[in-house]
């Protein structure tokens, strides 16, 4: 708990040197705010289209070898985040460039092998999704600041489908809020399909969720 509060400082210092302290407060401490759960059916898709083919990127599985090859460009917070998520059982693919990490999306799944993931992500819970074997949530995906543009982070999400896809995962959820316009076309170029809205409420650390009423 106390390094989860650690990285959770620093994410909120962050935040408020990028973005300023007002809009930071306004993303940890808001009430009835509209999210949408969505999937993919990775087996019907083909992700070619947004390829990191011949655009100097590349994308892999996050291994202990790689934690400590995160770019300067990256926010501190996410190497020490990369440690503690993996710690607590879940996986990453991480977006390469120049053999350093730019960007990275995590991950837990209910796999058709011998790999073991952290089945109980707090979201799963918020957003109602069960997974069943074979499907997997995507959470929380970063793309340092300095290289985002130029469709890269349409191109990462597709290109983490699809890895996932190769993994045997046949189905992928995740979730974005309403306003989050940026957000909301990646899930759509990419294929996704929306499942009901929830109302999400936030104190800091502490996250509820409610059925949206019509």
């Amino acid at each position: 708990m106390i390094e989860k509060f650690y990285i959770y400082v620093m994410m909120f210092l962050e935040d408020i040197r990028h973005s300023g302290f007002k809009s930071t407060l306004k993303n940890i401490v808001f009430r009835h705010k509209a999210a949408v759960p969505v999937y993919i059916d990775c087996e019907s898709r083909d992700f070619s289209k947004y390829s990191l083919e011949k655009t100097g990127y590349s994308i892999c599985l996050l291994n202990k070898n790689l934690q400590d090859h995160y770019s300067i460009s990256c926010r501190k917070s996410r190497s020490r985040k990369a440690k503690y998520n993996s710690k607590k059982g879940y996986g990453a693919l991480v977006l390469i460039k120049d053999g350093k990490i730019i960007g990275d999306i995590w991950f837990t799944a209910k796999t058709n092998d011998k790999l073991k993931y952290n089945l109980n992500h707090s979201d799963l819970k918020l957003l109602g999704i069960e997974l069943r074997k074979g499907e997997a949530y995507a959470f929380d995906m970063y793309v340092a600041e300095s290289e985002r543009g130029k469709d890269l982070s349409t191109r990462f999400m597709a290109s983490a489908m699809n890895y996932l896809k190769e993994m045997g995962i046949t189905r992928v959820y995740g979730y974005y809020l309403k306003n989050n316009i940026p957000a909301l076309w990646i899930h759509k170029l990419i294929g996704f399909k929306e499942l009901p809205e929830v109302l999400l409420s936030r104190f800091f650390l502490f996250c509820f969720s409610q059925t949206k009423t019509s």
